[in-house]
């Protein structure tokens, strides 16, 4: 009986031995991209969230089933708890690790990391982010982008993870972990290295800086579909793959076209897996690879696209193993640019290459599917590369991705944009947002919101749109990252483009799932989203998103109107301007409305009662004109008089308002114009008692009529 208990205990050590999963920091690190891992649905006690500085004014009320001060938008210091003199950012049970850092501020204040009980870290916060403290040091993994500060270098922990920070710390955090199942075995993060946990870092620092556009992940035993079609007017061509395998690269390539806008918003891209009824893929098919609209040349870790010249040429060496031929065919002398930088490209006839390296598994079909609604036949290569799938299928999710405009809003939280919504096991992986903005200004106060597995209040809460995808302070900079991207912005009016991909961060769920984000403008305003979704779902699995028809897809925003004042001179683009003091800049007002003439005014600033302003004004003869000029008005503006050719012309101007408007036309009565220079000159004179005592002046225009 005793020989029986103990052959039952070891037994019994060994299933547990085999259920449970250890993992080297070597391990952790290379899961930043191991895109099949993604595939692989959650097991029980497998979570993902986010520890971050959001307004905890924002709750859920159990009992009346409401949200209070859902629009809470004090993001920039709210914390867990303050122990002594330290306040808590992050306090996380069982094995994990924290994928990814961001501030929008980073300040000399200290911040500890205790990891299973032990202080491993204790830096001043800048040092997680400036590159001068090793680990902390590969730039493709800490860096910054448009003002935010990221550091994606994982670190990992087996029982537990406390951060707190010190007084003058910074403002704004954002900390992305995830728990796994309380057997997993993780080696503890460490601030110094082994030679093979170095390597590995290395590695992963090439992936996402010089091997961007690349894929990866190498698989062996990939076979290779390529296909030229010609897809005539509303019909669509598929390319069908059977057995047990998995996507591991697609690509798209289309040629060159007057209006890309229109015709990758006419394509679709949709796929079927094993004969589902419903596409677990359907996008318009520039917005698929990552940003919109139409093209905008970006290469990030999974997504991306570029442009082509000739794949004959040696300068494309990186495509030839798998490249096909572009349509149509080069001629002879297509070619007239020679170049050893790949980089630089001619304005020959050229193309555009798509990619995603999205790793898509199917048991036993998988139907790619484009689809031309344009009027014309159009031309589109396709390649596409896949790879047998050895494990159970029992254990794999199915690749989603969709686009959409508008789905259905929580009337209890209606400032929450839906992303996606799903009923399933699976994992989210990742967005592309497209803003089109035509009043200008911030469109993005709004925090990402993930609800998992049925949760009332998300276990995702953000500070605000710009730090969810990696960058802060509105700052319209463009900027491309292995993990994340703003390909298109000019000031935050009109078009805008962003993305983030979920790779080690990515969010597991067991039953359901919710992404939101804040959309702080209606449609009504012209603020328009519209994004593609990108995540894993279990056979079965249900989600909310359905075809889009092409008239909801083109047309729903204009181009931008900029109102001109005719014949007026454009005080912002006028050079010849003498001042006595201050500071003279050009600001754009149509974050403020359209009744900016250019939409921008010349703006005075730094200046106090006394001070002046003269502007040079030729005419070619003598004449005597109605002067007219349009002011702004703002309630730290000041009180102004107007002088023309020495004389004062006019009333005194009072620019002060509680809110920004523009002062209307106003007509300061007849001027002698002389042939030649005129003086027009601007002097300050004081402010409203109500007033903000700055003494600004906004000068939109001037004009005589």
């Amino acid at each position: 009986m005793k020989k029986n208990i103990l052959t039952i205990l070891f037994l019994l050590f060994f299933v547990f031995q085999a259920e449970s999963k250890s993992l080297t920091y070597t391990d952790i690190v290379s899961k930043i991209y191991d895109f099949p891992a993604l595939a692989n649905l959650p097991e029980k006690g497998e979570e993902g969230a986010l520890f971050s500085s959001y307004d905890r004014k924002s709750k859920y009320d159990e009992k009346t089933d409401s949200y209070i001060n859902w629009e809470a938008n004090g993001d920039n210091a709210g914390i867990i708890r303050q122990e002594s003199n330290k306040l808590v950012f992050v306090d996380i049970k069982g094995p994990g690790v924290i994928w990814r850092m961001w501030s929008a501020m980073v300040g000399d204040g200290k911040v500890q990391i205790y990891l299973d009980g032990e202080l491993v870290c204790d830096l001043p916060f800048k040092d997680y982010f400036n590159g001068k403290i090793a680990p902390f040091n590969r730039k493709g993994l800490v860096y910054e982008a448009a003002k935010g500060w990221n550091n994606y270098t994982p670190i990992s922990f087996q029982k537990s993870c406390k951060i707190t920070a010190d007084p003058k710390w910074g403002a704004y955090y954002h900390f992305n972990y995830t728990v796994f199942p309380k057997e997993t075995k993780i080696q503890t993060f460490k601030m110094k290295f082994s030679p093979e946990e170095m390597k590995a870092l290395d590695k992963a620092n090439e992936k996402m800086t010089v091997g961007l556009g690349k894929n990866p992940v190498v698989y062996k035993s990939e076979r290779m579909e390529s296909l030229n079609w010609t897809i005539p007017a509303g019909k669509s061509k598929s390319l069908i793959i059977t057995g047990k395998r998995a996507i591991t690269s697609l690509k798209v390539q289309v040629p060159k076209h007057k209006n890309y806008n229109d015709l990758l918003r006419q394509l679709t891209l949709s796929i079927n897996w094993d004969n589902q009824k419903e596409p677990a893929v359907w996008s318009p098919l520039g917005d698929f690879f990552g940003t919109a609209p139409g093209i905008n040349l970006y290469k990030s870790l999974v997504m991306g696209m570029e442009k082509l010249n000739n794949q004959y040429s040696t300068r494309n060496s990186q495509f030839q193993s798998e490249e096909i031929p572009l349509i149509p065919p080069l001629k002879k002398g297509d070619l007239i640019h020679q170049s050893n930088n790949p980089d630089k490209i001619s304005n020959n006839p050229s193309f555009f290459q798509f990619y995603s390296y999205w790793y898509m598994p199917f048991k036993k079909r998988a139907e790619i599917t484009i689809k031309n609604e344009s009027d014309k036949p159009q031309k589109i290569s396709l390649l596409v590369k896949h790879t047998p799938v050895k494990t159970s299928f029992d254990k794999l999710g199915y690749f989603h991705a969709k686009w959409h405009r508008d789905l259905e809003t929580n009337t209890k939280r209606p400032i929450d944009w839906k992303i996606m919504e799903a009923k399933g096991s699976g994992r989210f992986v990742g967005v592309a947002l497209h803003i089109w903005n035509a009043r200008g200004g911030w469109w993005g106060e709004g925090d990402e919101k993930f609800f998992v597995d049925g949760e009332k209040f998300p276990s995702t809460i953000g500070t605000g749109s710009e730090d969810y995808f990696g960058y802060a302070w509105c700052d319209p900079e463009v900027f491309v990252k292995a993990l994340h991207s703003q390909p298109t912005n000019k000031n935050n009016r009109g078009q805008v483009s962003v993305s983030r991909w979920h790779i080690g961060d990515n969010i597991p769920f067991h039953t359901s799932f919710e992404a939101d984000i804040e959309k702080y403008f209606p449609n009504s305003r012209e603020t328009f989203y519209d994004c593609v979704a990108y995540w894993y779902l279990s056979n079965g699995g249900t989600d909310n998103i359905k075809e889009t028809p092409l008239k909801n897809r083109l047309g729903y925003y204009t181009g931008l109107f900029i109102y001109n004042e005719k014949n007026a001179f454009e005080a912002e683009l006028y050079k010849k301007i003498k001042k006595s003091n201050g500071k003279l800049s050009v600001q754009n007002m149509w974050g403020f409305g359209s009744k900016w003439s250019n939409d921008s005014q010349l703006w005075w600033t730094r200046a106090k009662p006394g001070d002046y302003i003269e502007f040079e004004i030729y005419s070619p003869k003598s004449e005597e004109k109605n002067l007219v000029a349009q002011f702004t008005k703002a309630k730290d503006y000041g009180i102004i008089q107007l002088y023309f050719n020495g004389k004062q012309v006019g009333d005194e101007i009072d620019c002060y308002s509680r809110k920004v408007i523009p002062s209307g036309k106003i007509n300061f009565g007849k001027v002698r114009v002389k042939k030649g220079e005129n003086i027009f000159k601007i002097k300050i004179i004081g402010a409203n008692p109500k007033a903000i005592k700055s003494y600004m002046v906004g000068l939109d225009y001037l004009k005589f009529e």
